[in-house]
């Protein structure tokens, strides 16, 4: 089975998997080349599955596979969900050592063309380094990606990128946190910082708590469209675990920092030193709008935090979104038999490690 990343460690509902870029890659053994040989470069097979689709049934799935390095197109298949299920095999689709995003959108809305989400539902998988045939199941969840663009009518042509914003600056531990083996002030490395709504853009702090986040997008394609003077959030945030514990652990965490701070999107900026503070836990109810009951089966999303949004069933209606940093974030909330609604929560800082904040009710209306 070929790992699988997102670009920010871990979360949400469901686990994909962890991959290490750094580990070595299997030693070959060396065959002289002979003098005037054409070298081919060798191909592997890609096989394709989506498993736990019910919410989709009947749907039609379009899979792109994408060139990482070149922005182009490999392939473009259309399958159909049938008892929750899709499957799709390519031979020889994939070059020894390149990259790709295996991008694929169920057609919410029928119109035959992927719509940015809520209204269609698009994924983004990541392959590494491809050294063998590569073999990927991947379950239904309601953490969603923008990458309609990998299904537009597209050239043969690379995209030429662009990097549209830069953000450099140091987190540090803010003056009124107490976190065991740490002091105030003190540079925090293995820090990440993303921007909301950005994906593949996260970067990690080095051991002098200094950042360099830069947005590298293709020309031309909405997300680039959408830099020109725009307010986006930088959303920043440092976890100490308990002993033994690995990112899978977050949930469990010791304790997690965090900061956000606003930025014109269409230049570089020095943000100097980021007090990182307490995260808080946000308590939401659902109700139908109509009767007022509690509604018990939804999946929260947010482009802020794509797959690192934790949440939790509370039961009767309650969910739970924990380790927040103050600020302001337009939440989807997509429930079984409801239509999906979007709904802007505040979040406060917070005083002490446990913080927890209730907010108004979220009331959605059945389709």
């Amino acid at each position: 089975m070929h790992c699988l990343t997102r670009r920010r460690k871990l979360l949400v509902l469901y686990v994909l998997g962890f991959c290490l870029p750094w580990a070595p890659l299997a030693c070959k053994k060396v065959t002289p080349i002979q003098a005037g040989a054409v070298i081919a470069t060798p191909t592997f097979d890609l096989s394709f599955a989506g498993v736990g689709f019910a919410p989709h049934e009947g749907q039609p799935v379009q899979v792109a596979l994408i060139d990482r390095a070149t922005g182009v197109r490999v392939t473009l298949d259309t399958v159909t969900v049938q008892a929750g299920t899709f499957s799709l095999s390519r031979t020889s689709a994939l070059e020894a050592a390149h990259s790709y995003y295996l991008d694929y959108y169920a057609d919410m809305n029928g119109n035959g063309t992927c719509d940015a989400p809520p209204v269609d539902h698009v994924w983004r998988l990541k392959i590494d380094q491809v050294t063998a045939a590569v073999d990927i199941s991947d379950k239904h969840r309601m953490g969603f990606n923008d990458s309609c663009a990998s299904f537009a009518v597209q050239s043969t042509a690379p995209t030429v990128a662009t990097t549209n914003f830069t953000a450099v600056g140091r987190i540090v531990l803010g003056d009124q946190v107490s976190v065991p083996g740490l002091s105030a002030g003190q540079p925090l490395a293995g820090g990440s910082v993303f921007l909301e709504g950005f994906p593949e853009q996260e970067v990690f702090t080095g051991a002098d708590g200094n950042f360099h986040l830069a947005l590298s997008l293709p020309a031309g394609s909405t997300l680039a469209d959408e830099l020109t003077d725009n307010i986006g959030h930088l959303v920043m945030w440092y976890t100490k675990r308990k002993p033994g514990q690995t990112s899978a652990d977050w949930d469990t965490a010791d304790v997690r920092v965090g900061a956000t701070h606003d930025v014109a999107l269409n230049a570089a900026i020095d943000l100097g030193d980021q007090k990182l503070n307490y995260t808080r836990s946000v308590k939401i109810h659902v109700a139908n709008g109509d009767t007022g009951a509690a509604v018990t089966t939804c999946w929260i999303h947010s482009s802020a935090f794509q797959f690192n949004l934790i949440t939790k069933g509370l039961g009767n209606g309650d969910y739970q979104i924990d380790y927040l940093p103050p600020g302001t974030y337009n939440f989807l909330f997509d429930c079984v038999g409801y239509k999906s609604v979007t709904q802007a929560i505040a979040v406060t800082a917070a005083a002490d490690i446990n913080s927890t904040q209730t907010v108004p009710d979220v009331k959605v209306s059945p389709k």
